[in-house]
């Protein structure tokens, strides 16, 4: 479905939106545009029971059912369009909500062509970003924003750049760092975010057979990438800074907010910790696989007889 460029788009650019991001509850507005999505992608509902249309629904309904626990889904209701579409507007949880949307889009790709689910899901981010509600949907999962030009300029090309890179391990551990973020378990966030960042360090002198001195900690990987020249030798002032940043922010955050016992009394993280580590830990897989990517390829290993 096409989403037309409407006066009040084009203010709010001119005016310059605020990056700023709401999470709860769910904007009632954005309830009604994911349930014409519903509507795009399934079709006609008033079909007979022996139509596609019936039959797509009738599908969504019991995944639905069978994710929640519930049936029916919210009250009692003539049709099964109805059912959906009623628990759909008047869900005020933030995780129903994704969850609902996320079981529709994974039936969906079951019943109707992938390009259908593609436009969908395209369509879908627009609508959030303009309710500045602080979701997108990314590679088959929620992801949380909590700063748009962030988001796009150092959590996209860090997943992008590990997925096609061969960094499967370093990858897994970010969205599980995201996850946990997602959950509000910022101390497992943190953990979590900068062992991809190792692990990243890690690829990169194994694939160049660099010599990683002491026990491959945060700071031993790191040394090793700055000795072997994966930064240019006249940005050694830049060097320095980085490895700070590198050496200590992360781990750092780690050491004081993560990775340790709570002692007797439970500590709460402030979530805004997280979102900084998963930031910081984005930018820094950006800039260490792309600066990986300017050095010569490595000299294959020869084997003899």
């Amino acid at each position: 479905m096409t989403v037309y460029d409407t006066y009040s788009m084009q203010l709010a650019r001119e005016k310059g939106e605020p990056d700023v991001f709401v999470y709860d509850p769910v904007p009632s507005k954005l309830k009604v545009q994911v349930v014409c999505i519903m509507e795009d992608l399934l079709g006609d509902a008033s079909q007979s029971r022996d139509g596609y249309g019936f039959k797509r629904y009738d599908g969504l309904r019991k995944a639905l059912r069978r994710q929640f626990g519930r049936s029916p889904l919210q009250g009692k209701h003539f049709t099964v369009y109805d059912e959906i579409s009623h628990f759909l507007l008047d869900i005020n949880r933030t995780d129903w909500f994704l969850d609902a949307i996320d079981v529709m889009i994974q039936f969906s790709r079951s019943v109707v062509p992938s390009n259908a689910v593609s436009s969908a899901v395209d369509e879908m981010n627009i609508w959030f970003r303009q309710s500045r509600y602080g979701f997108s949907y990314e590679n088959g999962r929620f992801m949380r924003m909590d700063s748009e030009f962030l988001h796009h300029e150092a959590v996209r090309p860090a997943l992008r750049l590990m997925m096609y890179g061969g960094y499967s391990g370093a990858e897994a551990e970010f969205r599980h760092a995201h996850d946990h973020y997602l959950n509000g378990k910022i101390d497992e966030a943190i953990t979590e975010a900068c062992k991809s960042v190792e692990s990243v360090m890690g690829s990169i002198c194994n694939k160049r057979d660099w010599t990683v001195k002491g026990k491959r900690t945060f700071g031993d990987l790191a040394q090793a990438c700055f000795e072997n020249g994966l930064i240019p030798r006249f940005w050694q002032n830049h060097i320095d800074r980085l490895k700070g940043l590198l050496t200590a922010g992360l781990p750092e955050l780690r050491n004081k907010e993560g990775g340790h016992g709570d002692g007797a009394e439970a500590r709460v993280v402030p979530s805004y910790i997280g979102g900084f580590g998963l930031h910081m830990a984005a930018a820094s897989i950006v800039f260490l696989i792309e600066a990986d990517h300017v050095l010569p390829a490595p000299t294959p290993k020869i084997h003899h007889a």
